[in-house]
């Protein structure tokens, strides 16, 4: 049991699990991710190693079955496992091969985890430049690379630079961001990277360390699966200043949440007084001409029936002045 469980034997003279082959036919990888174990053929290392990166399901007297799932694979890792070993494990005791979709999934999972490392009490340091960086890293101070800009310092190491701004993540966050009315935003010495990488989800970064919001990028991040509602709470939550009115309308614009306005020509009828346009109005024969009235002495006109009004100003004596037609 100690051999097993990678503690080491205490008599090397006695038979020891180590020392007992591993089974060709220790158990069956099925499609759907479960593994029937056979108790009478598997070592107790291939037991060891099938408790460790599976879940176990039932036991009977002779057989055990186990499921093969992305949380027991992760756990494994994480307590030091690798996709090698259980791959090459599973392949080995496997009677029947193991099948096509379970060694791609396997090691999709697998990958999954190597894309992120969980952290906590982690502390990053951010410079102005790589140079900085570099200079700090001469100086003596240790830690892994991050980014161009960042050092993810060890526990223990004193850093204490003339100037540093300390950001605690556990902590409400002020707002930090301010923006004018050309969409250009500018983040205080206090903002955190988590608001600048939502930020560069919308915007576009500027030689001096400012963000654009354009219609490309505010489309682009729509294209992209974004919504403006994320957007706008993003602004809401760290803006210092309120977002101007025209950006509001462009930013809506730009993400589609509003549509197309409509511009089209129109004709003017201003009338001496507003009792002249009112019997107009109220007359049949300029029923359907007039589209409605803008003021008490003015009202716009339909264009195509500007002939007609005209035929039926005429007949009343009226001739309009300063007309101006674009047909």
């Amino acid at each position: 049991g100690r051999t097993a469980l990678g503690l080491g034997g205490d008599d090397p003279n006695q038979s020891t699990p180590d020392k007992i082959p591993d089974a060709v036919d220790a158990w069956v990888v099925q499609p759907n991710f479960d593994v029937l174990v056979y108790l009478d053929r598997a070592s107790p290392a291939q037991l060891t190693m099938i408790e460790r990166y599976a879940e176990r399901v039932q036991t009977n007297e002779h057989t055990a079955q186990y499921r093969l799932t992305k949380q027991a694979t992760y756990e494994a890792l994480e307590r030091g496992g690798s996709f090698e070993v259980l791959l090459s494990k599973l392949l080995a005791g496997a009677a029947n091969g193991l099948p096509n979709n379970v060694q791609r999934e396997l090691h999709e999972w697998t990958a999954q985890r190597d894309q992120y490392t969980l952290r906590q009490l982690a502390r990053l340091v951010e410079f102005p430049s790589s140079q900085t960086r570099e200079d700090a890293i001469r100086g003596g101070l240790k830690g892994n690379l991050v980014g161009d800009r960042f050092l993810l310092i060890e526990h223990g190491t004193k850093f204490r630079p003339s100037q540093l701004v300390r950001i605690d993540y556990a902590q409400y966050r002020s707002p930090s961001l301010h923006i004018n009315d050309e969409g250009v935003i500018t983040a205080d010495a206090t903002h955190d990277l988590l608001v600048l990488a939502q930020l560069g989800q919308w915007a576009e970064p500027l030689a001096d360390g400012r963000w654009q919001l354009s219609q490309a990028s505010v489309s682009g991040a729509v294209k992209r699966g974004a919504k403006y509602a994320q957007l706008e709470s993003l602004l809401s939550g760290h803006l210092k200043n309120r977002l101007p009115r025209l950006n509001e309308i462009a930013l809506r614009a730009w993400s589609g949440e509003w549509k197309k306005i409509e511009l089209e020509q129109v004709v003017v009828l201003r009338c001496i007084d507003a009792t002249m346009l009112q019997a107009l109005a109220a007359s049949k024969q300029f029923k359907g001409l007039l589209r409605g009235t803008i003021a008490p002495n003015i009202a716009l006109v339909n264009r195509d029936s500007l002939d007609e009004l005209m035929k039926q100003l005429a007949w009343l004596g009226l001739e309009p002045g300063a007309l101006v037609v674009d047909k």
